[in-house]
């Protein structure tokens, strides 16, 4: 019997190139990677999919427009939230189905690194770690991130670290408490100046 993948990735049929370019990103992090275009010509489809899904520590589910369609995909990633270790990713401008609406994603959609072959986004890749339990190469990477600006995605949710599945172990580490921290003192600084600009508008209107 094969050695089974540390990570599982979901997707619809129509983003099987970003998903070719997210598996050779978490490879070259030297993650096992698992994804349908490994599937043995003499095993059944759902067999084979099922044991590498429940195997794996990670399931990178990559939304889109297609895959938010696609049953198979909102049903590993359905699996994958209730087993707490899901990673959404987001390649398109679409938002995913409820209630995976609702957590952070990781914005591979400004990620040049589907698009142009780059280095995989590194708080993707910092999820990953965090969802099998490597906290320090984690933190390293959202530290990283939040240096250079990063906030949690979708925007309009302006979401706290606390809310992301993938990030739970992380919890209660008071270098991650740090980085929440100044991702909520810069979140409600930016609300703050919306509302500026909203009362100037009103003021002016």
């Amino acid at each position: 019997m094969a050695a089974l993948a540390d990570v599982f990735i979901s997707y619809a049929r129509d983003d099987q190139a970003a998903a070719r370019r997210v598996a050779k990103g978490l490879q070259a992090a030297d993650f096992d990677v698992w994804w349908d275009a490994d599937l043995p010509a003499h095993r059944a489809y759902s067999e084979v999919i099922e044991r590498n899904l429940e195997e794996a520590k990670a399931v990178v589910v990559l939304w889109s427009t297609a895959a938010a369609k696609s049953q198979w995909v909102r049903a590993e990633a359905d699996f994958a939230r209730n087993a707490g270790k899901l990673v959404q990713a987001q390649v398109d401008e679409s938002l995913p189905p409820m209630p995976f609406n609702q957590m952070a994603l990781a914005e591979t959609k400004a990620q040049e690194g589907l698009k142009t072959g780059k280095p995989l986004n590194s708080v993707l890749l910092a999820r990953v770690y965090a969802t099998e339990g490597r906290q320090e190469d984690a933190i390293s990477l959202l530290s990283g991130a939040v240096a250079r600006g990063w906030l949690p995605q979708p925007p309009e949710l302006m979401m706290d670290l606390q809310s992301d599945p993938a990030l739970a172990s992380l919890n209660g580490d008071p270098r991650f408490e740090k980085l929440r921290g100044q991702i909520i003192g810069r979140i409600n600084r930016e609300r703050a100046q919306v509302d500026q600009r909203l009362l100037a508008q009103l003021r002016s209107a």
